[in-house]
Formats: structure tokens, C-alpha cells, sequence
């Protein structure tokens, strides 16, 4: 029999690992963000930034969907700064 000890030792084990997958609902928001500003998709920032999408979420280059959208059009950068993006 498992003590409790135990059990959470395993689930630190688990989590120290990186075994244990954590609910990745806002990443995938923030990333949709930062593709949405390199695809020049107007529509869709504004919906992204609605369902509580991070807009100053950083990709793994350090990028922010402002930084990639200034890259790429300068009406996506607007359209960000006017969401609140910093």
C-alpha cells in the first residue's frame, strides 16, 4: 500500500519531469494571437483578445503578436496597440 508520501513523491517526480501535461487552453489562445498578427488576420485578433487571450504573450523566440505584426503590416500593429497590446 501507497503511503501519501509516497503518492505525492511520484506526482513531484512527475511534474519535475515534465511528464505531467498542464491545461494549455490560454497558450493556445496566445499562440493563435501571434499567428493571427503574422497572417494579417484583422477579424480574428479582436476575438482572440475577447476570450481572454494574453496579448503581450511571448513566443518561444521572445516574439509578441505586436512585435510580429509590426514586422508585417503596420494596420495589424495598430489594430493591436488599439487592443491594448504593449
Amino acid at each position: 500500500m501507497k503511503t501519501a508520501g509516497t503518492i505525492i513523491l511520484g506526482l513531484l517526480s512527475i511534474i519535475i519531469l515534465g511528464l505531467a501535461k498542464p491545461d494549455t487552453t490560454i497558450e493556445k489562445r496566445e499562440q493563435q494571437l501571434i499567428e493571427a498578427a503574422s497572417r494579417n488576420d484583422l477579424r480574428a485578433i479582436p476575438k482572440l483578445v475577447q476570450r481572454k487571450a494574453n496579448i503581450n504573450a511571448q513566443d518561444a523566440q521572445g516574439r509578441t503578436a505586436l512585435l510580429v505584426a509590426m514586422g508585417a503590416n503596420q494596420l495589424m500593429g495598430r489594430l493591436l496597440i488599439d487592443v491594448g497590446a504593449m
